[in-house]
């Protein structure tokens, strides 16, 4: 019951990061980057106008003879689709509606449910940042394979953070990184690499992302066409 209880608060804790209002805070560099980023990405007005977005392209998965076809279309700031077919037809679709997810038209599981919440958070990176500002913890300046990076942390629920490096020149985000406790006292943590940047409508999106599970590399997509603000197809967010 403990357990279970703990899952509930963590989609809760999601769930409420994507929903929450702005608090006024002093101004000092934390809120100086944010503006940078902000700025960076469009401005925060047309961030803020962002409703929906449709994305597709192609992804590369170890382990995965054929390269697939993805397709995302996501509703600010809570309802997301992700589909991912294979050459061979195999494949499966993700879907997030508010608080229920599915994985292949069944309940996904609460690991599931917690990744595709994450999905949905990032994409509405940076803004969410500056939403949340009153709960962001500053890692300050770093510096990482010759790139100096601003590190900040969201913590999200008990057990559950995300942590954005933001490039220190350009003010846009660089890598994201998911980290969520298990039961057992171990960590799973779920990072994206983000490149190729491009303005569509005004807002600079990462054509190109690197996934890592644990460190280790586990796929790329490459995005080839993205549409914001456009209608979506009917019954999008239909299990």
């Amino acid at each position: 019951m403990k357990r279970r209880l703990l899952s509930a608060l963590h989609v809760a804790g999601l769930l409420l990061l994507l929903a929450m209002p702005v608090l006024a805070q002093p101004q000092g560099d934390l809120d100086r980057l944010l503006q940078q980023s902000l700025k960076a990405y469009g401005g925060e007005e047309r961030l803020s106008r962002l409703s929906t977005l449709r994305a597709q392209g192609r992804i590369t998965v170890k382990g995965q003879a054929d390269a697939g076809r993805v397709e995302r279309l996501f509703q600010a700031p809570d309802r997301l689709s992700s589909l991912t077919v294979y050459g061979a037809g195999t494949g499966e679709k993700r879907l997030l509606v508010k608080d229920r997810a599915w994985r292949n038209g069944q309940p996904a599981s609460v690991p599931e449910h917690i990744a595709m919440s994450l999905q949905a958070a990032r994409l509405r990176l940076p803004l969410l940042l500056k939403e949340n500002r009153a709960h962001l913890i500053d890692q300050g300046l770093q510096e990482k394979g010759g790139r100096r990076f601003y590190g900040v942390t969201l913590p999200v629920s008990e057990g559950i953070s995300l942590f954005v490096a933001i490039d220190a020149a350009s003010g846009l985000i660089l890598q994201t990184n998911g980290t969520l406790a298990l039961a057992d006292g171990t960590k799973a943590e779920f990072t994206t690499l983000y490149g190729d940047y491009r303005f569509i409508e005004g807002i600079a999106v990462a054509l190109r992302e690197d996934h890592y599970v644990q460190g280790a590399h586990t796929g790329t997509t490459v995005l080839e066409q993205v549409e914001i603000n456009r209608p979506l197809p009917s019954g999008a967010f239909t299990p």
